[in-house]
Parts: C-alpha cells; sequence; structure tokens
C-alpha cells in the first residue's frame, strides 16, 4: 500500500456562517463519492474543522476560522480520471 502526500488548498478568507452548511454538503456530496463517509466533528459550531475519513484509507479535512482550507490524502493517489465529475 502507498500513502500519497496530503494536498492542501487555503482560500482567501473565511466560509460566511450562512454559507457555511452549503459548502460542507457539497464537500461531503464529493467525498462520498471518493468513498469518504464517516463525519467526525471536532467543534460543533460554525468557524470550526470537520474531518471526513473513510474506510479506504481517504481522509478530507474541511474547516474555516480566518480562512477556509480544504486538504485530502488517500491510501495511493488519486488520478483526475478516477474522480467523479463535478457537478
Amino acid at each position: 500500500m502507498c500513502k500519497s502526500h496530503p494536498r492542501h488548498i487555503v482560500f482567501n478568507g473565511p466560509i460566511p456562517d450562512e454559507r457555511w452548511s452549503q459548502a460542507l454538503k457539497h464537500i461531503r456530496d464529493r467525498s462520498a463519492a471518493l468513498g469518504a463517509t464517516e463525519v467526525f466533528v471536532y467543534v460543533d459550531k460554525p468557524g470550526d474543522n470537520v474531518a471526513i475519513t473513510g474506510d479506504n484509507g481517504a481522509e478530507i479535512r474541511f474547516g474555516t476560522m480566518v480562512a477556509a482550507t480544504l486538504s485530502a490524502r488517500s491510501d495511493c493517489y488519486l488520478k483526475g480520471a478516477d474522480l467523479p465529475p463535478s457537478p
């Protein structure tokens, strides 16, 4: 088994509280397509991190505070051709 290096994206600002649930739903839907369906919430309030993990070794972390961040790691590298099309 290989272990990929995490990929990180840092956005230029936070996700507004009124858009958080919509953004989280989008990330959860896209993560489920990769097999990451178990959600672990670090803190259950707007502006704090959420981790989404799956039994297949995929891990997607998504959070917002000063800036929104998104990181992903899997057991092996994902190729663009392996990903479902974005809605």
